[in-house]
């Protein structure tokens, strides 16, 4: 089923969505780190920088990539007709070292949930566009590093403060938590109960 996302090489539309050290995504020292490349595809690194857009808003026109205003406009899936959003995600892939980091989540438009795509979620369109750059057939099981550059949903912020224990989050190497922790289980999205406040 086409759910009119579009898959285009971030690096390719603006150069800085390729640079993992300083413009917006900051975690170059996280890859080291962890032992990954720390480039872009176009840099001469391993990280394919995917950017998945709901509706064709970037057209490459002879190697110049053009923005076109899509939202609202409609698509039909199965008889039913839609709205492009021009929702979007970034993320940078690795399949070979086995780590995915996700920069931008989708851009939500105030829309009511039946005028939605039904493929929205980042994991889905994540599970999707591993599979599109993968060319050599990586299973997803081999992802060993998920990382999350930006987090801008204020319920997720507020998890991850009360997990810490502190509102000064630390840069890498940050804190390490054990496995089986409450804490460690809030970030995973397993225990209701600390994001809950219980």
């Amino acid at each position: 089923m086409d759910w009119q996302w579009y898959q285009s090489d971030g690096a390719d539309i603006n150069p800085r969505n390729g640079d993992f050290e300083n413009t917006g995504w900051g975690i170059a020292d996280a890859f080291r780190g962890l032992h990954v490349s720390d480039r872009s595809v176009n840099q001469g690194g391993e990280n394919y920088v995917a950017w998945m857009q709901h509706g064709q808003v970037w057209v490459d026109k002879d190697g110049q990539w053009e923005h076109r205003d899509v939202k609202g406009q409609p698509y039909t899936v199965q008889g039913k007709q839609y709205k492009y959003t021009e929702a979007y995600y970034q993320w940078a892939m690795n399949p070979e070292q086995g780590a995915l980091n996700l920069v931008s989540p989708s851009h939500a438009v105030s829309w009511p949930s039946s005028e939605l795509p039904l493929l929205r979620r980042a994991s889905d369109v994540m599970y999707g566009t591993w599979h599109l750059v993968n060319s050599e057939g990586t299973d997803p099981a081999a992802l060993k590093h998920y990382i999350v550059a930006g987090i801008v949903n204020e319920d997720s912020k507020a998890i991850i403060v009360r997990a810490y224990g502190d509102a000064d989050v630390a840069e890498w190497p940050g804190r390490t938590m054990s496995a089986g922790s409450r804490e460690a289980e809030a970030l995973l999205g397993k225990c209701e109960e600390v994001g809950s406040g219980k």
